[in-house]
């Protein structure tokens, strides 16, 4: 049985958000070295972004699979989950590390601390060696979780 917490701040760098309304139960593998894979159509996986050096935030991933056996309720879940995502990050980035570092990436999403302090140049946004900044000119909408 994996940690349940009640809120998605109290989880660690690797987090599995689970819909129990879909999967009562949710299931892993065993490998024969020991090693556990999660389960896949049962959890949203979440690798929180990460300070590896002092002043530069590397991206984190969301991830979900699904395929013809997926629960309907899923679905929909996982839809829920990316729209409150898309309200309360932003992709309006460039790529800083450019030839032209106006490039447009929106490829990764951004929440508002981290925006904030990279547009002071207090914070350093990083994807492997690919580094972003905010669209100059852009400035962070105020808005209301739903």
């Amino acid at each position: 049985m994996p940690t349940v917490r009640e809120s998605i701040l109290d989880c660690g760098r690797i987090s599995g958000i689970w819909y129990q309304g879909a999967y009562p139960k949710i299931r892993g593998r065993r490998r024969d070295n020991g090693a556990i894979d999660g389960p896949e159509r049962e959890i949203v996986q979440w690798l929180r972004s990460q300070v590896r050096s002092p002043g530069v935030l590397h991206s984190g991933r969301w991830a979900y699979s699904q395929d013809e056996f997926t629960d309907p309720a899923m679905v929909k879940f996982v839809d829920r989950i990316w729209r409150i995502l898309s309200k309360v990050t932003t992709n309006r980035m460039r790529r800083a590390s450019a030839n032209d570092p106006h490039s447009p990436e929106h490829g990764f999403r951004v929440g508002s601390s981290a925006f904030e302090q990279s547009a002071a140049g207090d914070l350093e946004l990083a994807a492997n060696a690919l580094r972003l900044a905010p669209e100059v000119g852009y400035v962070w909408p105020q808005r209301r979780i739903p």
